[in-house]
Order: C-alpha cells, then structure tokens, then sequence
C-alpha cells in the first residue's frame, strides 16, 4: 500500500462525502483511513472506491491487517486496499 496525505487520499474521493469521513474519523477514534479500489479491468465496477478507519474501535486495528484484505464477495466487485495515510 501506498502511504499519501490525508489531503491526497480524500482528493480520492468524492467531495460531497468528506464531512461524513470527518464525522466517522472522530466518531469511530480512527488513527489511519485506507482506501480500498476495485481495479478489475473487466468489471463494470472498475474504479469504485471505500475508505476505512482503522483504530482499536475498529474491524481492522492497524494498517499491517488490511493488507491483502477486500471489500465485497464477488471478484468483480472486490475493492482492495491501496492507499492509506493518518487520521
């Protein structure tokens, strides 16, 4: 996984769901956000994005645990992790 600025990791993002990272990086006491990616070239999900808080109130407690790690059951809709930077 590639570490970048919590600035560059949301650029990632869409701006209306920024306040609602904020929100859930304080309501969940997040110490790292990750950002998990579909890059399955032959999915019509190609693209599609999730950040993570990690933390001890949360599934994954450090950035060591998402690694090798997806999102979703099906293989074309699985999102893995990519990217991750501080709370």
């Amino acid at each position: 996984m590639k570490e970048l600025s919590k600035q560059e990791l949301l650029a990632e993002m869409d701006v209306d769901v920024h306040p609602l990272i904020e929100k859930n990086i304080k309501k969940y006491q997040a110490t790292h956000l990750v950002l998990f990616e579909n890059q399955d070239m032959c999915s019509s999900s190609l693209g599609a994005r999730t950040v993570m808080c990690v933390g001890k109130n949360n599934t994954y407690k450090t950035i060591e645990e998402c690694e090798g790690k997806w999102l979703n059951d099906l293989p074309s809709q699985r999102q893995y992790a990519v990217s991750f930077c501080k709370a």
